[in-house]
């Protein structure tokens, strides 16, 4: 693998990418709407794109650039909290300790309700899942909570400046998350909400480790022409930025969020269309929409979507993505934590 700090940097002065700088606070304006589509947003402030790494350096032991990492290699996940340890049994697992268990999850104007947080970490520990990307975080407070409520794991915001932010909770006992980057701050028309991107080294002390990109997204909602048009393009940018990530960082690479489209309809195709025509990569979520199941649960179509590169065949194994039906495992589910369910894929650990 390349120097990825120094690849994701030069894609920032090129003007492919945005720094992410956590220690700012993102602003808000008017929420975005999952059906009304609803959600233009001011555009916040350019940042100034980081200096790039010496291309010639092959990184620091233990950094993304040296999965192998040194051989006082420990990971630190965050000390436990002041919450009680969340509950275990609430849905059935879909997670297994052989596998790396991957979701996307729409956890829709984060929070719905004060005990929000704490019935999401219940389902997220109950389902034993190591990585997910959420959307619709409104309240960063209590996505600190959420975080908090989970112990061994850790948990990255972005700053893009959107009333419904983007951001990953992971297991820091099983995996590094590093270079947080967010894409295309300057196109709005494509991007109300920018994509935000991390790489992830899974196992990074062991010499059976791999690595990954991981890209989720939040595409414009709503069904009129021109909402199409701009998740259209949209698409067509993302695909483009997928190629340059390949060809510069890592060919592994996997997208994953609410993309606002079905796949199975003609108009879903034709917007979906730079990833489904093309070899370069897998729509792991296409057999579970042919097969009838859905992820947003009032209209019971199929909007949220995991997409990777042939560079992560090796590691998928020839899984696909599956969903988490927990609108019929947990009571109230819609009322009390989201209208989108968890939609899962699971990346076996090398043995």
């Amino acid at each position: 693998m390349k120097s990825l700090a120094a690849a994701f940097a030069f894609l920032a002065l090129t003007g492919a990418v945005g720094a992410c700088d956590l220690g700012s606070e993102g602003g808000t304006s008017d929420p975005g709407d999952s059906t009304t589509g609803t959600d233009e947003q001011p555009e916040p402030p350019p940042e100034p794109a980081p200096p790039p790494d010496d291309p010639g350096d092959p990184g620091e032991p233990g950094d993304p650039g040296d999965p192998g990492g040194d051989d006082d290699c420990t990971l630190q996940p965050p000390p436990p909290g002041r919450f009680p340890a969340p509950q275990t049994d609430v849905v059935p697992s879909v997670g297994t300790n052989t596998t790396f268990d991957v979701a996307t999850w729409n956890i829709e104007n984060f929070t719905v309700e004060d005990d929000t947080p704490r019935l999401v970490a219940d389902l997220i520990a109950s389902l034993a899942l190591d990585f997910v990307a959420v959307q619709e975080v409104v309240d960063e407070d209590a996505f600190d909570e959420l975080v908090e409520r989970l112990p061994g794991y850790d948990g990255v915001l972005a700053d893009i400046g959107a009333f419904h932010n983007l951001g990953f909770i992971y297991r820091a006992d099983l995996a590094t998350v590093t270079n947080p980057t967010v894409w295309f701050r300057d196109d709005r028309f494509g991007f109300p909400r920018e994509p935000f991107g991390v790489t992830v080294t899974v196992n990074p002390c062991s010499d059976q480790s791999f690595d990954f990109v991981a890209i989720t997204v939040h595409l414009k909602a709503g069904r009129g022409g021109e909402d199409a048009d701009r998740r259209l393009a949209a698409n067509l940018a993302l695909e483009e930025l997928t190629r340059e990530l390949v060809e510069t960082v890592d060919e592994d690479v996997l997208l994953l969020g609410d993309f606002n489209d079905r796949l199975t309809t003609n108009g879903g195709r034709e917007v979906m269309e730079p990833w489904l025509d093309s070899p370069r990569y897998r729509m792991q979520t296409l057999a579970a929409e042919a097969d009838d199941f859905y992820s947003f649960v009032p209209s019971r179509v199929f909007y949220d979507h995991i997409i990777t590169t042939v560079g992560l065949d090796a590691e998928t194994a020839g899984n696909v993505g599956f969903v988490a039906q927990l609108d019929r495992q947990y009571g109230q589910y819609v009322d009390r934590v989201s209208d989108h369910l968890p939609v899962v894929i699971r990346l076996p650990l090398p043995e």
